[in-house]
């Protein structure tokens, strides 16, 4: 799922190296003018949720590439769905900002 939104995340932003922190904050200063215009309680919602996303990455990326071992431990099942759940449904809601920026 992380890999899924990295690909997903530098597509939209060509040559960012990997997905981060700081590629998924260039991704909320890309999209938030979808949601200038709007009441302040959408600005607050969207503004909530793409920080979400970067706490996904942030927690993701300790899991993915920060265990001093050779051979990673997996997250049990039940975080298991959880990442998977959360990935795909940010996955589809970042899809759908870049296609109503498109349409700009």
């Amino acid at each position: 799922m992380y890999e899924a939104l990295e690909i997903l995340c530098r597509l939209f932003k060509p040559g960012a190296p990997r997905l981060s922190e700081q590629l998924v904050r260039d991704l909320h200063k890309q999209y938030e003018s979808l949601y200038l215009a709007t009441d302040t309680a959408g600005r607050t919602t969207f503004n909530a949720v793409m920080e979400a996303i970067v706490k996904w990455v942030i927690g993701l990326q300790v899991q993915r590439h920060g265990q001093p071992t050779i051979s990673p431990l997996e997250p049990d099942a039940d975080l298991c769905v959880h990442i998977l759940s959360t990935g795909s449904a940010h996955i589809r809601w970042l899809i759908e900002l870049d296609n109503k920026l498109s349409k700009k």
